[in-house]
């Protein structure tokens, strides 16, 4: 018979569903036998672990009348002559003993000897009831039919062999009469010769459950129901096929060996890495679960598992890189006892894993061993050779191959005679477990258009694999990879630069599109040893060595505060433990803990660890960390509540036992949720719904309120504060220096329930307390209130300026947004925007600013601080996307600090070689802490908002001035300052705004075309402000109209027009 040579992207596997959903034999929620990642089977105690398979030799009912749906009788060929092929008869059972042999060579090697699989092929086939057909048709979409065939065989095996123990093996192998349905032969020929053949899969306890449609199945029963099956590979006899070409029979000729193993790969654990909707190829011929891979060299062996499949399986632990520059070796993959994989973090769930692949280590060629008529010999291949073995021309071998020397020769690559190497170098692959998880349960980790799991950055520029090119287009035979495709010097591709990071072909950046801060760079030329430079940051930031950490709980905010007095921030949060498996869901339980780190990840105390445990609290809820400094002293202070317990701690260890010494601790009222509590230099208050008590430092308790407070900020005058609960805001505080503490009354109302509460001063001035309110849209009214005088000075409602359905957030700042010297309404949106207004209630140019935030916000923290010397201040976000971005003039730019929600956001004082940087903390909701050099000068007077609560101690004051502010304008009335908004006006209102640096009289008049008085309008000037005059419009007619303001004041009068168009 003639050997057809396939072209390799021609061969492309059926499995949109074939080997079914590995996770259904182990689940990301551990309800399966086998564990992911950490251990191969449940009983797994050590490195190295055994599994145990039970093969049986399955024939169907006799085709007396050749049924030409599918290929052969149902039997078995046993016939002993036969041409030069592979994989050739007798199918008996000492050939499927050499499969086995083969898949144990092939683990013993990919796992570094940490697997070993022992097999037994019962020696002779069980026949079932029924035709081949019978079992294959009844299969979309649940299998149904094949578990029919694997109940049935087994049952007939229970039979057939009484003294074999099933209850010693682990996994259950299926080999069936004939020839598998798992190659695209419509695309081969045109149609399916034989569309009833049976398809390989592998079916584990779920996928047999849904099979068979029984929630309760919990095995195939054997030996009278005291043993349970609860998996079965259903592999075929043989993956070649005779078919008829130009009048004589030729043979497609493909091994199933490749299929064998990644059968066992889901039985491990791993998910198909080909897209399961389509069977096009997810990851090329670079791992194992993908049908380029099995199918590699016409099925004869794949490569070795990726990077992310052997780490998944618990072979190798990754290599973390976290210094901010650092040079990897990459030596080749099995050319040591331990395989070197490095991770390069993006965030907690989202990464590169880079590793070293060659498809000939030494160099030396390949061995190969073949079985042939029972005998084992020794194929020696020194290099690529067409017509011999090469791609899919595998001519030279005749037999059964049982091992493999070099299994990455199987990745793409071409080797001459004259010794080029072609093929392999540094892989680089983006990882996205926030993917995998959500994609294990329906089996399409790599599945579909969108974001993929598991991908590999393609250096060629030009991401082919899990194309579906046809054969007239250029990258046809590029879907499963090109040489080209890892990363070394000498690389070929005309857009190759020797460098992975934000700009190259294909980039570092995240999934989301942010900048991951990664550069991949100064790759080795390709060999058995490789280096290559990682370097984390950009212009705008540098990752900090020794984060992230992960918080196994639910974290509070992140608190920035120099406990040392050396000028660097140390970064503290609590966290509160919850009963649930990832300790962030069900009910809180154990200790309410304070974390703290330094600036490079280690722990605070001489002699804390990177755990960054430094405190614990008598609840197990635990709120806010407040943090000072004692006045006059050096000595720091730390204080948070639980649920009825205050705790003070000085910021040192003097008993050594790790945990900063305990200053006092009092009992609360017993509240739901933890008490809040604000340090004000020798006070210390905690409050919350059911009361206020104001201590010492001493823990003297100076007075005690039976009104609660949901919120209190500091006035800046000592001991004056304000307090919130519900819809009334109150003074609280001593009337004289030395009075006993008093709660005002009578209350401001502020006409909604208070969300926010932040207080602005300047020098001595009277400090302006600013509330934010339940309003129009969300906490969109905002109330300020003179704090020296107690009365309300401005009331407006935010929500006039938002899109309908948008509504404010409960996240409030003060900051000089508009760099004029005074303080500005800051507030984020649902949508994604930022607003800032005037204290006055003025809406700031170009306000709102739209921030690109996938998903939009949740409650987080907004920072402001002037970077990079621009003069401008950069208002930073960090939202449900987990994209922190700067905002500056309206323009944003960013990176991804988490693949998470974020949680909170603060700027901290870091290390930049002997003089200081200003860094940035970000936590999400999964317990992520991550922290990055901004590569500014820190300057405590640039910085306008730093964290939640304003700062350390949770005063909510702003007393920062603004360095370099400048006036809107100057004169009486600058004409460049003079306008409308909006304009055209479509709707009922406009608003005609002007500034002034005096306090006046404004008159504005109105006139159309015809020079005709349409309406007088009048207000006044407010000296450095912007203000606006509203004109009603709901009954003006479309046109245009002329606008005379004028405004007289002390300093003199200004005249200015303005053109205003109403479009009804």
């Amino acid at each position: 018979m003639l050997r057809q040579r396939i072209h390799r992207a021609a061969v492309t596997v059926l499995f949109a569903a074939a080997i079914l959903d590995a996770q259904v034999a182990v689940r990301w929620d551990a309800r399966r036998p086998l564990a992911p990642y950490r251990q191969l089977t449940a009983a797994r105690t050590a490195a190295v672990d055994t599994l145990r398979l039970l093969g049986l030799m399955v024939e169907f009912d006799f085709e007396d009348v050749d049924d030409g749906r599918t290929a052969g009788t149902g039997r078995f060929d046993t016939s002993t002559t036969h041409p030069a092929v592979i994989d050739p008869p007798p199918h008996n059972a000492a050939f499927f003993e050499a499969k086995m042999s083969f898949v144990r060579n092939y683990f013993a090697r990919a796992s570094d000897s940490l697997l070993f699989i022992d097999g037994d092929v019962l020696p002779s086939p069980v026949t079932v009831s029924k035709r081949m057909a019978d079992y294959s048709q009844d299969n979309a979409p649940s299998f149904r039919g094949l578990a029919r065939l694997a109940v049935e065989s087994w049952m007939e095996a229970d039979t057939a062999f009484p003294a074999v123990d099933f209850s010693a093996y682990d996994a259950f192998v299926l080999f069936h009469a004939g020839t598998g349905k798992d190659i695209d032969l419509v695309g081969l020929f045109g149609y399916d010769p034989a569309p009833y053949d049976v398809p390989s899969v592998y079916l584990g306890l779920e996928a047999l459950r849904t099979a068979l449609d029984s929630a309760a199945f919990d095995g195939i029963r054997v030996r009278n129901g005291t043993v349970l099956i609860r998996n079965t590979m259903i592999l075929p006899e043989t993956e070649s096929r005779v078919y008829a070409t130009s009048g004589t029979n030729d043979t497609l000729e493909i091994s199933f060996n490749g299929l064998f193993a990644a059968s066992i790969g889901s039985h491990l654990g791993l998910p198909d890495l080909f897209d399961t909707q389509t069977g096009a190829s997810g990851i090329g011929q670079h791992g194992l679960m993908d049908g380029a891979s099995f199918f590699a060299f016409r099925g004869l062996f794949p490569p070795e598992p990726s990077a992310w499949e052997k780490i998944a399986l618990g072979w190798v632990e990754p290599i973390m890189v976290t210094s901010p520059i650092d040079t990897i070796i990459l030596p080749a993959v099995g050319s040591t006892k331990k395989d070197s994989i490095y991770k390069v973090p993006i965030s907690n769930t989202e990464y590169f894993l880079v590793e070293n692949r060659a498809r000939d280590l030494l160099p030396k060629g390949q061995l190969l061993t073949i079985m042939r008529k029972n005998v084992l010999y020794p194929l020696y291949i020194p290099y690529d050779s067409l017509n011999y073995f090469m791609y899919d021309d595998v001519r030279a071998v005749d037999g059964s191959v049982v091992d493999v020397v070099d299994l990455d020769w199987a990745l793409v690559g071409f080797i001459t005679n004259e010794g080029r190497f072609d093929g392999g170098g540094t892989l680089i692959w983006h990882i996205d477990e926030d993917v995998i998880a959500a994609r294990m349960a329906s089996n399409s980790v790599n599945a579909g258009s969108g974001v993929h799991g598991v991908v590999l950055m393609e250096a060629d520029g030009s991401q082919d694999i899990s194309r579906n090119y046809s054969s007239f287009e250029g990258g046809s035979g590029s879907e499963v990879g090109t040489p080209f495709d890892p990363w070394f010097l000498g690389n070929d591709s005309p857009v190759y630069a020797n460098r992975f990071d934000d700009t190259s072909f294909p980039n570092s950046r995240t999934n989301a599109g942010a900048a991951s801060l990664v550069t991949i760079r100064d790759f080795s030329a390709r060999g058995p040893r490789m280096t290559a430079v990682v370097e984390f940051g950009s212009t705008r930031a540098s990752s900090l060595s020794g984060f992230p950490k992960y918080i196994a709980g639910v974290p509070g905010p992140a608190i920035p505060f120099d406990i040392d007095g050396d000028g660097w921030s140390e970064i503290f949060t609590t966290r509160t433990r919850k009963s649930g498996p990832d300790g962030r869901t069900g009910s809180p339980t154990g200790s309410g803990e304070v974390l703290g780190w330094t600036s490079s990840g280690t722990g605070v105390l001489p002699l804390s660890d990177s755990s960054g445990v430094v405190a614990r609290i008598d609840s197990a809820v635990i709120g806010r960390l407040s943090a000072g400094r004692i006045p006059g002293s050096s000595l720091s202070v730390f204080a948070a509540c639980g649920t009825a317990q205050l705790t003070v701690w000085n910021g040192q260890d003097l008993n050594l036992d790790s945990l900063l010494d305990v200053r006092f601790s009092v009992s609360l009222s017993p509240d739901t949720a933890a008490w809040l509590v604000l340090l004000s230099d020798t006070l210390v208050i905690a409050y919350g719904p059911p009361g206020v008590s104001v201590f010492g430092l001493s823990g003297t308790l100076l007075a005690n309120f039976p009104s609660g407070a949901t919120h209190i900020v500091w006035t800046g005058t000592q001991h004056q504060f304000y307090s919130a609960l519900g819809s009334s805001l109150r003074t609280l505080g001593e009337n004289l220096p030395g009075d006993p503490f008093v709660l005002g009354s009578p209350a401001i109302e502020m006409g909604g329930t208070i969300m926010g509460l932040a207080a602005a001063r300047t020098g001595s001035g009277s400090p302006s307390i600013v509330a934010l309110s339940t309003g129009i849209a969300g906490a969109s009214r905002v109330t300020v209130v003179d704090g020296g005088a107690g009365t309300v000075s401005a009331t407006f409602d935010l929500g006039q300026y938002l899109k309908t359905g948008e509504e404010v957030l409960a996240t409030l700042m003060l900051a000089d947004r508009d760099r004029d010297g005074k303080k500005d309404v800051v507030v984020s949106t649902s949508m994604g925007r930022i607003v800032a207004a005037s204290l006055s209630g003025v809406l700031l140019d170009r306000s709102p600013d739209v921030v690109s935030h996938a998903g939009g916000w949740t409650s987080v923290d907004l920072l402001a601080a002037e970077l990079d010397g621009s003069g401008k201040t950069t208002v930073v976000t960090a939202g449900a996307d987990g994209i922190v971005r700067f905002n500056t003039s309206g323009a944003d730019v960013g990176f991804q600090a988490s693949n998470r929600v974020a949680m909170s956001a603060a700027f901290a004082s870091v290390p930049s070689g002997v003089t200081s940087s200003l860094g940035l903390f970000v936590t999400d909701v999964a317990g992520g802490m991550n922290a990055w050099d901004l590569r500014t000068p820190y300057d405590s007077t640039k910085v306008l908002w730093a964290m939640r609560g304003g700062d350390a101690s949770g005063s909510g004051l702003s007393m920062i001035a603004t360095s370099s502010a400048a006036p809107l304008g100057s004169g009486v009335l600058p004409k460049d300052r003079v306008y409308n908004w909006p304009n055209p006006v479509y709707g009922k209102q406009t608003l005609i705004r002007l500034y002034s640096e005096w306090d006046g009289e404004v008159v504005i008049t109105i006139y159309d075309v015809a020079g005709d008085r349409v309406t007088e309008l009048r207000g006044r000037s407010l000296a450095g402000q912007d203000v606006e005059i509203p004109w009603d419009v709901s009954g003006i007619q479309s046109g245009v109209y002329m606008a005379r303001v004028a405004l007289n004041t002390v300093g003199g009068s200004g005249v200015a027009i303005i053109k205003i168009a109403v479009v009804k």
